[in-house]
């Protein structure tokens, strides 16, 4: 049995358990399979019996998984620490053990979060690392929500548990406070993991992993700290948006809103801190399209800075522009790796590109295609696509290629320069969903909004249509009119609403076909008003 089987089987059973849960921002519990329906479960299970490899497997898996379905839901909370540690995928790549002094590299360092957590020992003379009792250093800084904070930390925690005595030489020997032990000018990282990747967008749809991180650091390319390695996790190499050429902060952010309905599912967090800003904030909506399909709003609002560069790509693939008029022109430099820029500096609204994906590792049946559509309404904004390097294969590859990328940049003369990205991404095999995506401007008492509060419609191949509402509710430049100064209209539509963010289908004929929204109390389109979500749209 291949890895490939061994993967497909491990995510079925992960789904297939459909063990209660507790709601993400709290509530009532769950009993179904959040992944799965019903169906395609005891489809699973059926052919999982029929098969004694396949039984044999299972039960390994659901062996190896039994101490993690032990565990409380405060358990499994807090066994992942937050952003307020630096990450490390390693304790240190070519290093060697502070004790012993033998060879230790990059994996061999010995773990078992479980029965030992917050620890690491050495191969060779088992010395276990850090030194101090980093748990209660870790519980001691815990903020009100259960995330570390290292400025609420007691800092007298961190010594040697073995050498206690401060007047003892080895009183601060493999003392880690989450930043790693320093010695002779040594860094070994016993705890953490890093990229500087927040607000990343990923996409899995059609048998593919379609707006994937680039993988594991080329570090067979002159090794970790090589131009080619920090490239991989720098924040331009990422599905987000980088400002004046930065890589993010380490920082803290907040889950501000979450949607969990039939036709609408949304999220939408917030973390200005990443980029020493104003606003930084990304809501990410999933629209159903029926019959398996379905399309992606993305709203990313930025305050801060004067140069804002959102990048997006996906696969090996072939990329298709419409709508654009592109020339070859400057490069983005700041250190990435990419190349050959092609500029459109004055796009129309409503310019899309297509990425057409090349199967190249053989995940998809014989004779399937995919494509990626991304159809970008941001105003004021110029558009480039690029190249970027990758390594294609696993981490002991050295089979150098390059994927499209796009970049959409908005820049300004002084800061803080506000804007607000705006795109519709949508998976598909053979023909779209969507037919024509429109936006709007969205007023209060016949007065404009600004920027940051989006109307669009969307509409749909069968002849039904969306129409959707997002507004920003953090409003950092205090700009008016804004959804506090009243009721928000969109007349075009007949659409009246006090949400922060809806959606109203139509049918072919024009009637509501469904009304759901998030925030507020009502959506009005044309007289008829909802205070609930229509067909009852339970969250879940």
């Amino acid at each position: 049995m291949n890895h490939r089987t061994l993967a497909t089987i491990a995510v079925l059973l992960f789904a297939l358990w459909g063990c209660p849960c507790r709601h993400v921002l709290g509530g009532e519990g769950k009993t179904r399979s959040v992944f799965m329906p019903l169906e395609l479960r005891e489809r699973a299970w059926a052919n999982i019996r029929q098969d004694e490899a396949m039984t044999r497997l299972r039960d390994q898996i659901v062996e190896r998984a039994r101490p993690w379905m032990e565990l409380s839901d405060d358990q499994v909370w807090g066994l992942m620490f937050g952003p307020g540690i630096t990450r490390s995928w390693m304790v240190w790549s070519d290093g060697h053990c502070p004790a012993c002094g033998k060879s230790v590299p990059m994996y061999n360092w010995r773990m078992d979060a479980l029965s030992r957590p917050w620890k690491t020992w050495c191969p060779h003379c088992a010395a276990v690392f850090p030194a101090n009792d980093f748990e209660a250093f870790y519980r001691s800084g815990l903020d009100r929500r259960g995330i570390f904070d290292p400025a609420l930390a007691d800092r007298s925690l961190l010594f040697n548990a073995a050498h206690p005595d401060p007047n003892d030489p080895r009183h601060r020997f493999g003392v880690d406070d989450g930043e790693g032990f320093v010695q002779d000018g040594k860094r070994w990282r016993f705890i953490g993991a890093y990229l500087v990747d927040g607000m990343n967008l990923g996409l899995f749809a059609l048998g593919l992993d379609l707006m994937p991180d680039f993988g594991y650091p080329p570090v067979q390319f002159g090794g970790w700290d090589s131009a080619r390695s920090r490239w991989y996790h720098m924040t331009a190499s990422h599905n987000t948006i980088v400002v004046d050429g930065k890589n993010q902060a380490n920082a803290s952010g907040t889950t501000t809103l979450w949607k969990d309905g039939r036709v609408l599912k949304a999220v939408r967090a917030s973390c200005p801190a990443m980029i020493g800003g104003r606003q930084f904030e990304r809501t990410v909506a999933s629209v159903d399209a029926g019959t398996g399909r379905f399309y992606v709003l993305d709203v990313f609002r930025v305050v801060g800075g004067k140069d804002h560069a959102k990048f997006m790509h996906s696969h090996f693939a072939t990329l298709r522009a419409e709508g654009l008029k592109l020339e070859p022109g400057l490069d983005y430099e700041y250190g990435t790796h990419m190349r050959n820029f092609r500029h459109d500096t004055a796009p129309g609204p409503g310019w899309n590109v297509t990425w057409d994906i090349e199967d190249r590792y053989g995940y998809l049946t014989d004779g399937a295609r995919v494509r990626l559509r991304y159809t970008d309404l941001t105003a004021g904004g110029a558009v480039a696509t690029a190249e970027a390097w990758v390594i294609q294969g696993g981490y002991d590859s050295s089979q150098e290629t390059w994927i499209p990328r796009l970049m959409v940049r908005r820049t300004a003369d002084r800061e803080p320069l506000a804007s607000c990205f705006v795109g519709i991404i949508e998976p598909y095999s053979n023909q779209s969903a969507i037919q024509a995506v429109a936006r709007l401007v969205p007023t209060v008492d016949g007065k404009a909004m600004p920027d940051g509060n989006v109307a669009l419609r969307v509409d749909l191949a069968d002849g039904r249509a969306d129409l959707i509402v997002v507004l920003d509710t953090e409003n950092p430049l205090n700009l008016r009119p804004s959804r506090a100064d009243g009721a928000v209209q969109v007349s075009a539509w007949g659409l009246v609403t006090d949400a922060e963010l809806c959606l109203v289908r139509l049918n072919a004929a024009g009637q509501v076909e469904a009304a759901t929204r998030c925030g507020g109390t009502f959506i009005e389109l044309r007289g008829q008003r909802f205070h609930t979500d229509q067909p009852a749209d339970h969250d879940h």
